[in-house]
């Protein structure tokens, strides 16, 4: 007696079973949309940073913020990381931007600006601290809150973003 043998299928590949929709948003469109905000936001902060950023007798904000004495070698620091930031934010805003309008490989896109994206709010978290050995007392406690906060409120937009990623569903 010859049995007649039946592939064994595992209960996640047969094909009886419908597909669980996780996420029901468009979710690579989702996190293209955050990188490109994401992008746009600390380019345009990082530029008026570096616009803005005069020496104390000259400053119209030195009656908010007392002016300390910063030694040159923080300055080239928070200066190169200004620069660097404003250059990651370009590709970032770029890839995030063909993540929306192309349909071809929009969630491999979606993960090059994601990751320019974590490594642009890294070089914000080291700026934010940059800035605060220049301050001291009640300023600096409020500007070491604000800062935690939005570092905070960037790393988990990150890690949702590469969590839709990882887990959403294919468009």
């Amino acid at each position: 007696m010859e049995e007649e043998k039946k592939p064994l299928l595992l209960p996640a590949a047969s094909m009886d079973k419908k597909k669980t929709v996780l996420l029901p948003l468009p979710s690579v469109q989702l996190v293209a949309m955050y990188a490109l905000f994401t992008a746009s936001l600390l380019a345009i902060a990082f530029g008026c940073t570096l616009i803005v950023n005069t020496p104390c007798a000259s400053s119209p904000f030195s009656s908010f913020f007392p002016c300390t004495a910063s030694t040159e070698a923080r300055d080239a620091e928070e200066n190169a990381l200004l620069n660097v930031a404003l250059w990651c934010s370009a590709p970032q805003a770029a890839a995030a931007a063909l993540a929306l309008l192309l349909p071809a490989h929009r969630r491999r896109i979606t993960f090059v600006a994601l990751l320019l994206a974590g490594g642009n709010h890294v070089m914000c978290a080291r700026i934010v601290f940059v800035d605060l050995a220049d301050y001291t007392g009640t300023i600096r406690r409020a500007l070491t809150f604000l800062g935690a906060v939005e570092i905070l409120a960037l790393a988990v937009g990150d890690l949702l973003g590469f969590l839709v990623l990882l887990f959403g569903e294919d468009e």
